[in-house]
């Protein structure tokens, strides 16, 4: 939580406590979260009780690492021991895989990412919404990647280091229904593991 109690981040599971809990510095809107002055809780419930900790403050200084992508217009997502940079579909032209204007400075940002972890293997995966035939989204979602990949061995990034694939519209992150959701169903996703501990 932040000054004004404003959540920022949320680790749940079952069981055990851990000792440590791995962060890389995202925020629960995907953004890389600043230097500051926060606040965490333990919030426990057992046997249909609920009991939560007193606020603990704390200090946090935003991973060098991640402080590229600070004001890029990508999100960033962590699940179990990797992470994920998320671009999104505003980077390329409509319906197609040539990058935007604004994908060079958002795609440089990911690569001096990368840079800063050079033993770690990265996966870059195209996605599309649901609209039109299969077999377009499939081939879109295939050129987009390469398109990152292509763009990513051009600065610098080891292609040993990378593989890229398609997936069309098979894995959404959110109901078709909406333009919202058509919107972020649209992507491309860099996944890399973690390689440390930022907090804990």
């Amino acid at each position: 939580m932040d000054a004004a109690d404003r959540l920022m981040q949320r680790f749940a599971g079952a069981g055990p406590c851990p000792r440590r809990v791995a962060w890389f510095g995202v925020g629960a809107d995907g953004a890389v979260v600043r230097d500051g002055f926060y606040g965490a809780r333990l919030t426990v419930s057992l046997g249909g009780r609920r009991l939560e900790s007193l606020r603990e403050s704390f200090s946090f200084m935003t991973p060098p690492e991640l402080a590229p992508l600070a004001g890029q217009p990508l999100a960033l997502h962590e699940e179990g021991d990797r992470i994920a940079v998320r671009l999104p579909d505003l980077l390329f032209a409509v319906g197609r895989a040539d990058l935007s204007a604004r994908a060079p400075a958002a795609l440089e940002a990911v690569a001096r990412f990368l840079r800063a972890h050079p033993s770690r293997p990265v996966s870059i995966l195209g996605h599309t919404d649901d609209t039109g035939a299969p077999e377009h989204n499939l081939s879109l979602s295939e050129q987009r990647a390469n398109t990152v990949y292509a763009f990513l061995i051009a600065r610098g990034i080891s292609p040993q280091r990378l593989r890229y694939r398609g997936l069309g519209s098979s894995r959404p992150l959110a109901e078709n229904r909406t333009a919202a959701g058509r919107s972020q169903n649209r992507r491309v996703e860099i996944w890399l593991s973690k390689d440390r501990v930022v907090a804990g």
